[in-house]
């Protein structure tokens, strides 16, 4: 196991899928919107990636000041 930290940001996981759908994604969904929200916390979480699924584990939440 890698104990590196690598921070990022995780939008989808695609699993196996066929990589010419994966491209043709954004293409059939560019006119995608979504109304604005009000965004009063935030959580930051360690993940681990298993045979069986990622197990993911809170760490911190941090409230926003004046949400």
């Amino acid at each position: 196991m890698n104990a590196r930290l690598q921070p990022h940001f995780t939008l989808a996981r695609a699993g196996p899928a066929n990589p010419a759908a994966i491209a043709q994604w954004p293409h059939q969904h560019h006119g995608f919107a979504a109304p604005p929200f009000r965004v009063e916390r935030f959580a930051l979480y360690a993940s681990e990636l298993r045979p069986t699924g990622a197990v993911h584990r809170l760490l911190e939440d941090f409230p926003l000041i004046g949400a």
